[in-house]
């Protein structure tokens, strides 16, 4: 079964493989070596100046740690909101006690930026939270190294949920962002298991100070004191660690750009095919449109047509909430080729003509 899915995604076998080693003890010397190669070569794809946190879990942890590290109670804090893991994140916000207000914008769509630093300059907020790419709705948010640059000059931090998109869109925490939380399972292409927090060392004095009210296995104080000796506070995923650092090694041979680039060209044969065929498009403008995850409206039954590529041996996702019976998810990260997607192509198109016939 081929994995056409937004997470977990086909694996590589040389990435598989050296999730097979050995368990080792996360308090000896070859724990630390494994550490070290991990968080340089994460650091390097995603140009951070600062600290990587590693802890066993997955994206959802990530944005939980960044937020309840990163965030104290009351803070002022922007969420743009384009989708389920945008309210997710609102859920998490309020959880964590911080005084949220939610630039919501209709599903399929962006948020303007204009209207982001309007609302920048009428409060005083100290954060912005985004979403990079919505996986439920298969967008990205185009102007993501502009809102970095607004978030900067304004001295407001900007945390990024980057679960769907770093290493599959361009990113770089250079352009004025203070937090990024990602994950194994989509576009790294490893195995699920470890979540994936960046600081830059401008808001490490934040975490000293909001972590201490935060659960202690999201307190990221902890994570970067336990760094500097290059291990963890508690017992890490180490096998999924193993497989991490050949998939970053991976990324690092095909290199950042063209690695970035593979993922367009797949969304973008989907993009060009699937309309064709009667599928819509979620995103309502090309520019908004996710390299890794192509959400399309449905012209048959969006489970119908899961189950029938299931039978040829292609397994998408279907929309989320009230999308399910209208809109397919299909991934475009992992181990898979040009090829792949053209055989998929083929099978929808063969599935969608049996229905009209």
């Amino acid at each position: 079964m081929k994995l056409f899915t937004p997470g977990p995604v086909e694996v590589p076998k040389e990435v598989l493989e050296a999730a097979s080693r050995k368990t080792i003890h996360h308090r000896d010397e070859e724990f630390h070596r494994l550490f070290e190669s991990v968080t340089t070569r994460f650091a390097k794809l995603a140009d951070l100046d600062g600290y990587v946190a590693l802890l066993p879990g997955s994206g959802t942890t990530a944005v939980d740690a960044a937020i309840w590290s990163t965030l104290c109670r009351g803070e002022k804090v922007l969420a743009l909101v384009r989708g389920e893991f945008g309210e997710r994140v609102v859920e998490t916000l309020v959880r964590r006690g911080a005084e949220v207000t939610v630039l919501r914008v209709e599903l399929g769509k962006h948020e303007p930026l204009e209207k982001v630093v309007e609302l920048l300059d009428a409060k005083s907020f100290s954060a912005v939270v985004i979403v990079h790419t919505e996986t439920s709705a298969g967008t990205t948010y185009p102007r993501l190294r502009e809102l970095a640059r607004v978030c900067r000059s304004r001295g407001v931090k900007l945390i990024v949920d980057a679960v769907s998109s770093f290493a599959g869109e361009e990113f770089s925490m250079r352009w004025g962002v203070s937090v990024i939380a990602t994950t194994t399972q989509k576009a790294i292409a490893s195995i699920p298991g470890v979540a994936i927090v960046g600081v830059s060392k401008g808001v490490v004095e934040d975490v000293e100070k909001c972590s201490k009210t935060a659960p202690l296995c999201l307190d990221l104080r902890r994570y970067i004191e336990y760094g500097s000796r290059r291990e963890t506070p508690f017992t890490p995923a180490i096998n999924a660690l193993y497989a991490l650092d050949r998939a970053l090694e991976r990324i690092e041979k095909v290199g950042i750009e063209r690695y970035i680039a593979m993922h367009r060209e797949r969304a973008s044969l989907l993009y060009r095919e699937l309309p064709s065929m009667g599928f819509e498009p979620l995103p309502k403008s090309v520019e908004a449109r996710s390299s890794t995850v192509v959400a399309m409206k449905s012209p048959a039954p969006a489970p119908w047509l899961k189950s029938e590529l299931r039978k040829r041996g292609f397994l998408v996702a279907l929309g989320m909430k009230n999308m399910r019976g209208t809109v397919i998810r299909i991934g475009t990260m992992g181990a898979i080729t040009m090829e792949d997607v053209k055989n998929l192509v083929d099978a929808i198109r063969e599935i969608v003509a049996s229905s009209t016939s």
